[in-house]
């Protein structure tokens, strides 16, 4: 999940959607918030694997 959010929003930084997507870009102002949300999704994820156990 991280790399496909990773390869769309470095792309869209990159500006590579600029011309297709009617001035798509992304800014500090909006990337700051969306890798904090990145990393709480990552540490929540990683909180939940913690708790799974397996049965051998």
């Amino acid at each position: 999940m991280s790399f496909a959010y990773n390869a769309i929003t470095i792309s869209i930084a990159a500006g590579l959607f600029y011309g297709m997507a009617n001035s798509l870009i992304l800014t500090p102002v909006l990337g700051a918030p969306g890798w904090v949300i990145s990393d709480t999704l990552a540490v929540g994820n990683l909180l939940l694997l913690r708790r799974f156990h397996t049965h051998r």
